[in-house]
């Protein structure tokens, strides 16, 4: 009797929840934060960027899940992004960490894999895509040491105003209640252009990564 109950009682709890992967539209959000960095150096030179440390900034932002197959879909998404790093520097002979800020928006478009069953409450798989990035705001922190200021301000610190880059990672998607699914997801972002706006005289390259961690909740559309 208590094995009939429990199994009345799985089967109503499932009733009421979506397969993760179901091949329906979905809109959602999602929000985390990455670890960025910047890499390069002198073209020819084997000279390589200062050496820096990572930030750690907020991502967030809203995407649209559009499936074009049973195991496949595309989500265009619009993220506002945390880049940039920290540099230790000398200023009047004072050591001091220098933090470059950047806000931006990043349109990413990912192509979606899923392995495994389908129709399971707990399904993975894999993305891989374009994003295009463009840049908010900059700033410059010194440690506390000077106020604020904005990249602008800063001579030799011409960059470019905007990225593309690509994005690969892998996700978790959890069958939530009616139609709700909840997602867990981590992607590399990898800059393709050189962000040094001054590459012409001095040939510096600069680009732009970021490991990226994020939690979503989505809902299906239609019935």
């Amino acid at each position: 009797m208590s094995k009939m109950i429990t199994v009345v009682a799985v089967v109503c709890l499932g009733s009421g929840m979506t397969s993760a992967t179901a091949a329906q539209a979905r809109v959602g959000v999602k929000g985390g934060f990455n670890i960025t960095d910047f890499h390069g150096g002198t073209s020819g030179t084997g000279d390589t960027f200062a050496e820096t440390k990572n930030r750690h900034p907020a991502a967030g932002g809203l995407f649209v899940s559009i499936p074009i197959g049973s195991r496949v879909s595309i989500t265009p998404e619009v993220l506002l992004t945390g880049k940039g790093f920290k540099q230790n520097d000398v200023i009047s002979g004072i050591p001091v960490e220098v933090t470059v800020k950047f806000n931006a928006l990043q349109f990413p478009l990912l192509l979606n894999v899923v392995l495994g069953p389908t129709d399971a409450v707990v399904t993975s798989r894999l993305f891989v895509g374009p994003a295009v990035t463009f840049e908010l705001s900059c700033d410059l922190t010194f440690d506390r040491l000077l106020p604020e200021l904005p990249c602008d301000d800063v001579a030799d610190l011409d960059r470019e105003s905007w990225d593309l880059e690509a994005i690969f990672g892998g996700a978790l998607d959890i069958a939530g209640p009616g139609r709700f699914v909840f997602s867990l997801e981590a992607r590399y972002d990898y800059g393709l252009r050189n962000l040094d706006a001054a590459a012409e005289p001095n040939n510096f390259n600069v680009k732009s990564r970021a490991f990226t961690f994020l939690g979503g909740v989505s809902l299906a559309l239609g019935r």
